[in-house]
């Protein structure tokens, strides 16, 4: 039997087995994407809530926290039965019932994305009941600036029991108090990052009331804007990146009548766009200012120059940039 017509026999049924078992399947479009994948990783969600702390008088009331994320869904749940939730679109709604247990009470509202891998808390505080001894302060929160340095920040403080106590639980913010009144002192914060301190207000033992405190970070401010950096002459535009810890941060021209505009991108770019010279003086130079807060800082934008410049022809969109 001649052996060369059965090798490619073998050969041609291999190739068909082969064919028929379609590999190991990796590469078939309809099998549905592994999420471990590192080319097609799981979506990265995001989830805000302000604000993350609620005092409630004793008789009780709603109020309503805003809610921002990027998920497709997300819950709350409240530890405490006399504390209830409800998700009204965008926002949560928290509702207490009246504290007649005689103490302050604190609950603890826990806001997650669907996926369980982002989550929030916000402090629900409630005054004692009117029926029994109390201790209210008038403000219950209060935020100071990063250089707040040596304030007394006096806060009312209404009540129907004498020798009441107060105790901070940092030591940036000092407390003493009299018979009417709460007396913060507030240490600069030299940090970037804000901090919280709570303000304890007590009895005999029992804690009445807190006042919750936040000192705001240090503002840092700062341009990436290299030395020399120019606009194009026949208009275009250049980005600039700013780095702050200040969401609400703003940037303009100095100048009334400028040559280019300023327009903020997102937190953190800047975008410088030109017009085209129509004549060929060069444009003069302008200052950009850019806020944070109490920090600011600026810089100078000129156009480039053109191989052109003074021989006066054209509108000067032939020129070299």
């Amino acid at each position: 039997m001649n052996a060369k017509p059965m090798f490619i026999s073998l050969l041609l049924v291999a190739m068909t087995m082969l064919i028929a078992c379609g590999g190991d399947g990796d590469d078939d479009p309809k099998k549905p994407n592994n999420p471990d994948n590192p080319n097609n990783p799981s979506p990265t969600y995001t989830l805000l809530v302000s604000p993350t702390q609620l005092t409630f008088n004793y008789d009780g009331g709603e109020q309503t926290i805003d809610v921002t994320t990027n998920a497709p869904g997300w819950t709350a749940e409240s530890n405490k039965s006399w504390c209830t939730t409800k998700r009204d679109g965008t926002k949560l709604i928290v509702k207490t019932t009246a504290n007649n247990d005689g103490e302050l009470r604190t609950a603890i509202v826990t806001v997650k994305t669907t996926d369980g891998k982002e989550q929030r808390t916000v402090t629900v505080t409630q005054t004692v009941g009117s029926g029994a001894s109390y201790i209210r302060p008038i403000q219950s929160t209060i935020t100071f600036s990063a250089q707040a340095t040596k304030i007394e920040e006096v806060i009312r403080v209404e009540t129907n029991l004498s020798g009441w106590t107060c105790s901070s639980n940092a030591e940036w913010c000092m407390a003493r108090c009299d018979a009417t009144n709460l007396y913060l002192f507030i240490i600069e914060n030299i940090l970037m990052d804000e901090r919280k301190a709570v303000v304890t207000l007590s009895h005999e033992g029992t804690d009445y009331a807190q006042v919750f405190v936040t000192q705001e970070g240090v503002v840092t401010l700062y341009a990436d804007f290299p030395d020399g950096q120019t606009l194009p002459v026949n208009g275009g535009s250049i980005k600039v990146k700013v780095y702050t810890n200040i969401k609400d941060w703003t940037a303009a021209p100095t100048a009334t009548n400028c040559w280019f505009s300023v327009t903020k991108s997102d937190n953190e770019t800047l975008t410088l766009t030109a017009s085209a010279r129509q004549g060929t003086t060069p444009r003069p130079a302008q200052e950009v200012k850019v806020t944070a807060d109490y920090e600011t800082l600026s810089f100078t934008i000129s156009e480039a120059t053109s191989s052109n410049e003074g021989y006066g022809y054209g509108d000067g969109s032939e020129w070299d940039e």
